[in-house]
């Protein structure tokens, strides 16, 4: 099997495979005149109600401003406690800290890398006013137990990589008083960037339809707010992507079992979990040099990636949040050795096996090929 060229032929990390309906479908959008927050929009709403067994779907300008509009109408503010999983991509904790709040991090478990029942309780106190629950790279969260663990604590599930994933048949999006989901280019479904807030609470919804247009309501402007409002264009993409969603699926799924006979710990999910293989991460042993094997990837025209970080471990948000690194073990490991590998459904069969060979020519050079 020939090896790519690390200068002309990148086998990429991830990539948003788009077709000529989406290439029409943004046509017809420009030549309505109606760019913003239209049918569209309102079409792409239903759906994303209807896949995840909502009520009230609200689409946004992007995942981050659906868990800003999703925060501030759950109230979270200055008075507020909210508690984050450490191991996350930072926007949860800074849309928390940005409305004033006070953050707490609990950690997650190795083979997940979600959190659980657990590590919740670990980090629950009477002073807890919110929680955030994250489908990390896809993989649900175990929701029952998080929603028992956090009684009346209303939870946030910050689903934004998880759409088209189920725990025991129920879809992702439908757990938690309110969830997101984000549709940024690496995302299952792309509107290029975009997100929305899932919930089955009307005047939920209403609330984050205010916020999201700059606080304007039925009878003029009734609140705070800001623009959040999604594009047309951006709708008409994701509603063609929606369409395939399925063989989307289908086809991560087929690509990520040719990694899995890798000697390294891939993410599991939990009992009766169905992930849509979002991110394909995997975790190397204790003092493994995971940046050199993403050099080495690098080096043959691989594109890989640190799977991702842990709050208490980026130094100017630790210290804006008051956060220990000793406190998160796991998300702290993770941090150092996760690896993201490439997958996405416009790789072939080839490319997949060749990424796989190259990681285990990397660790059977280290004593580690199993």
């Amino acid at each position: 099997m020939s090896r790519p060229d690390p200068q002309r032929n990148k086998i990429k990390l991830a990539d948003p495979c788009v077709s000529e309906a989406e290439e029409r479908a943004v046509v017809e959008v420009l030549r309505s005149g109606r760019l913003v927050a239209g049918p569209r929009v309102e079409e792409m709403e239903r759906r994303l109600a209807e896949l995840t067994g909502r009520k009230h779907a609200v689409a946004v300008s992007s995942g981050t401003a659906a868990l800003l509009a999703a925060m501030e109408a759950l109230g979270v503010g200055s008075d507020s406690v909210v508690v984050v999983p450490a191991l996350t991509f930072p926007s949860p904790a800074v849309v928390a800290a940005f409305l004033g709040a006070r953050v707490r991090l609990c950690d997650v478990e190795p083979d997940t890398l979600n959190l659980s029942a657990r590590t919740l309780a670990a980090a629950m106190g009477d002073d807890v006013t919110h929680v955030v629950a994250i489908d990390q790279f896809g993989v649900p969260a175990p929701m029952p137990e998080i929603e028992r663990v956090a009684g009346d604590v209303p939870v946030i599930v910050d689903a934004a990589c998880s759409l088209g994933a189920a725990l025991d048949r129920r879809p992702c999006g439908s757990f938690g008083r309110a969830a997101t989901v984000s549709f940024h280019p690496r995302k299952i479904v792309t509107t290029g960037e975009g997100g929305a807030v899932l919930t089955d609470d009307g005047a939920l919804a209403a609330a984050v339809r205010r916020f999201r247009n700059i606080g304007m309501g039925p009878t003029g402007f009734e609140s705070i707010g800001l623009n959040l409002r999604p594009s047309e264009m951006g709708a008409a993409i994701g509603l063609c992507q929606l369409d395939r969603l399925d063989d989307i699926i289908h086809r991560r799924d087929e690509l990520a079992g040719r990694y899995r006979s890798l000697p390294i710990g891939f993410q599991r999910p939990p009992e009766g979990g169905s992930p849509n293989n979002q991110t394909l991460a995997a975790v190397l042993p204790d003092g493994e040099d995971r940046d050199g094997l993403i050099r080495h990837l690098a080096d043959n025209g691989v594109e890989a990636q640190v799977a991702s970080y842990c709050i208490a471990r980026l130094p100017w948000l630790a210290v804006r949040l008051g956060v220990d690194p000793a406190s998160v073990p796991v998300a702290s490991t993770v941090h150092d050795l996760g690896v993201a590998l490439p997958l996405h459904e416009g790789l072939e069969v080839e490319e997949v096996d060749l990424c796989a060979s190259l990681v285990h020519d990397w660790l059977d050079e280290r004593g580690l090929g199993g």
